[in-house]
């Protein structure tokens, strides 16, 4: 999770990886629901923090869907690997590097050291 952190970095504002996201989201194979997922993750984004803390229903509420939805949704950027999420205490979120290769922010040929 430290590399996605990491690639994120402080250059890329919330507006400009949302924008970024909207103009390239037929890029993504991935169902309406989890386009919409992951447009409310990419509004959550800080640049000096790559991990987002939305709530599951917070989510649900905000997009018109079902929390099973959004659920499913989740599992689906996983599969898709665009997103890291760990759960503790609350649900984190991190866009992984194949996330930012698609948009075009990160240079598929970078290394990251682990």
């Amino acid at each position: 999770m430290q590399n996605a952190k990491m690639m994120s970095g402080s250059t890329l504002t919330q507006f400009q990886l949302t924008q970024n996201l909207l103009n390239n989201l037929s890029q993504f194979n991935i169902t309406p629901t989890a386009k919409l997922v992951l447009l409310y993750l990419s509004s959550c984004y800080n640049p000096k923090k790559a991990d987002m803390f939305p709530k599951q229903k917070t989510m649900a509420d905000k997009l018109g869907v079902s929390e099973a939805s959004v659920i499913r949704a989740i599992q689906e950027l996983h599969k898709e690997a665009l997103i890291i999420s760990e759960r503790k205490y609350t649900n984190r979120y991190v866009f992984t590097p194949n996330f930012l290769i698609t948009l075009g922010i990160l240079d598929k040929n970078m290394q990251v050291d682990n």
